[in-house]
């Protein structure tokens, strides 16, 4: 097994200690983030960016799939027809894989979701 430099390990730690510190950090934006209604905290942004990520992820899925289906339809050879194929199916575990996650984490604890540091 690969060793991490020392530095690497002292990096991860300060970052992991720092984590907390940051998170309650105010400051003001140049300008609005959509979806943040009020809060300028690291969490509001974080929690924002998260659901973003997520809704980006299912938009992304969903097109490949759209694709996929219209080059399975439109294609005679057999080989591409095996490649959407794997298209979609790649994308089907893609959103189980997005659902399973937020599900995961849900059960764990809701909070964790919602991404609530400190007193927020």
């Amino acid at each position: 097994m690969k060793k991490t430099p020392k530095s690497m390990q002292i990096k991860f730690l300060a970052f992991v200690l720092a984590t907390p510190l940051v998170g309650n950090a105010q400051y003001t934006t140049l300008s609005g983030i959509p979806g943040l209604d009020s809060g300028n905290s690291i969490a509001d942004y974080v929690n924002v960016l998260y659901k973003m990520s997520i809704a980006i992820g299912i938009t992304l899925s969903i097109l490949i799939i759209a694709y996929a289906g219209l080059e399975y339809m439109t294609v005679d050879v057999v080989a591409e027809k095996k490649k959407s194929k794997t298209r979609i199916t790649h994308a089907i575990i893609g959103l189980l894989m997005l659902l399973g996650t937020y599900v995961v984490l849900y059960q764990l604890n809701p909070d964790i979701v919602s991404l609530k540091f400190g007193g927020n």
